[in-house]
C-alpha cells in the first residue's frame, strides 16, 4: 500500500506524467462543458468528479478548491500563448501579421474564448496582450519605460475590447481576422502618439 501511495505522490509531483495530464484534460473538458451551458452557479466538486469518473481525492491532487479549478481554467491558454509569442518572435514579422496570428489562435480556440466572452472574463482576455507584450512594444523603443507601461496598459484594454466585440457580435468569424488584425496593428502603432 505504501508503494502505491509513493508512486501516486511521485506522479502528482510530475505534472508531465501522462496520467496526470489525462486527468487534467478531463477536468478541463468538464469545466468547459459546464461553463458553455451556463451552469457555473450549480457547479460543484461532486458533479465534476462524478462526470469525469475521478475520485474526489484526485480532484484535490490537481486543485485546492473549486475556485482554484475555475482560475486554472481561466488561464489555461497561457502556455500556448507563450509558445505563440516565441513562434511570432522567431519569424520577426510585422505587427499586422503578428496580430493576424494571434487572432487566428483565438479563432482556433473559440470554444474557450466564447466562454471567456460570455462571462466577461477580462482577466483571461488580458492574457492575450500580456503574453505578446514584447511583440506589441518592440516599436516603442524611443519612449521611456513609464510611457511604454502606461501605453501598454491602455492598449491592452483596447485590444481586449476588439476581441470581445469580435467574439460577442461576430462569434469569432474567421473572415474578420484580416480586418481586425489591421485595426489592432494601427492601434498598436499609434499607441504612443495617442496615449503618451
Amino acid at each position: 500500500m505504501s508503494q502505491v501511495l509513493g508512486r501516486r505522490k511521485k506522479r502528482i509531483k510530475n505534472r508531465k506524467d501522462p496520467r496526470y495530464l489525462s486527468t487534467q484534460k478531463k477536468f478541463d473538458t468538464e469545466l468547459e462543458t459546464e461553463l458553455s451551458h451556463g451552469r457555473i452557479a450549480r457547479l460543484t466538486i461532486q458533479k465534476i468528479t462524478q462526470r469525469t469518473h475521478v475520485w474526489r481525492t484526485t480532484f484535490y491532487d490537481h486543485f485546492l478548491h473549486l475556485d482554484d479549478a475555475l482560475n486554472h481554467f481561466d488561464h489555461r491558454m497561457k502556455p500556448d500563448l507563450k509558445k505563440l509569442e516565441k513562434e511570432i518572435e522567431s519569424t520577426n514579422c510585422g505587427l499586422e501579421v503578428a496580430f493576424s496570428k494571434i487572432l487566428h489562435f483565438v479563432y482556433l480556440n473559440k470554444k474557450y474564448y466564447s466562454i471567456v466572452v460570455r462571462y466577461r472574463n477580462s482577466i483571461a482576455l488580458l492574457d492575450i496582450p500580456k503574453s505578446c507584450n514584447r511583440i506589441i512594444c518592440r516599436d516603442w523603443s524611443n519612449y521611456g519605460s513609464d510611457v511604454k507601461s502606461r501605453c501598454f496598459s491602455i492598449f491592452s484594454w483596447e485590444m481586449c475590447g476588439v476581441i470581445y466585440y469580435w467574439g460577442h457580435k461576430e462569434k469569432f468569424s474567421k473572415e474578420k481576422i484580416p480586418s481586425y488584425a489591421k485595426y489592432i496593428s494601427k492601434l498598436a502603432y499609434n499607441a504612443t502618439q495617442r496615449l503618451s
